[in-house]
């Protein structure tokens, strides 16, 4: 959400973000620990499925599939699961 104000008008603006994109880990220093897509990704499978139940005992997924619905980039969560299970 972003507003955007003169002096006598302003306006409220959603903005589509996601863990998928660039951005979302950008530093203010100007930094980015996951510059790539393929790190971004990991580091969402790993919080939800390892070191989020390491920590508190359960996974961090309901398994609504909303994520799945709403990625912004195409990503089934379900199948990368899979394919990394098989390995």
């Amino acid at each position: 959400m972003v507003d955007e104000a003169t002096w006598n008008r302003g306006e409220r603006r959603r903005n589509w973000d996601s863990c998928s994109f660039a951005m979302f880990t950008l530093h203010a220093s100007g930094h980015n620990p996951r510059p790539d897509q393929a790190a971004r990704c990991r580091q969402r499978i790993m919080h939800k499925f390892k070191y989020f139940p390491e920590r508190f005992g359960q996974v961090a997924c309901v398994g609504c599939g909303r994520c799945i619905k709403i990625c912004g980039v195409g990503r089934n969560l379900t199948n990368t699961l899979a394919e990394i299970n098989s390995r």
